[in-house]
């Protein structure tokens, strides 16, 4: 059987061609709506509640793992900066005998970029929801 509208191949016991969504009863017929799940036009949509509930567990999973990924490497690059600094520290400290600019100027560099991280976590988090 063929659709009456479009000409598409349909079931012979359709009332609802599939592809336009046109009515295949007879004129004389009394109307009756499609039901749930069937939309008029060129596609079908189905709304299945156990997707959605994977798509939350979903996006829970990766914004845990996104948060402590994150916040392990913002920690591992501070503990990295701050052996370069103790190097430097050492080198300075022969050299010339005079520190204290140089700790002061690590320990901001330490801070600043600890809180850039956790800046950019929250961006991503506000971006999540």
């Amino acid at each position: 059987m063929y659709c009456k509208n479009c000409g598409a191949e349909i079931d012979p016991g359709a009332t609802f061609c599939p592809s336009c969504g046109f009515d295949q009863r007879p004129s004389g017929s009394a109307y009756t709506s499609p039901g749930p799940g069937s939309q008029q036009g060129s596609s079908w949509t189905f709304t299945d509640s156990s997707s959605t509930e994977l798509e939350k567990k979903s996006m829970i999973i990766g914004f845990v793992v996104t948060l402590l990924l994150s916040l392990i490497l913002g920690l591992l690059w501070a503990v990295l900066i701050g052996i370069v600094l103790l190097v430097l520290f050492i080198v300075i400290k022969k050299d010339t005998g005079t520190v204290k600019g140089a700790v002061i100027g690590g320990i901001i560099g330490l801070v600043v970029g600890y809180l850039i991280n956790l800046l950019l976590v929250g961006v991503i988090l506000s971006s999540m929801y």
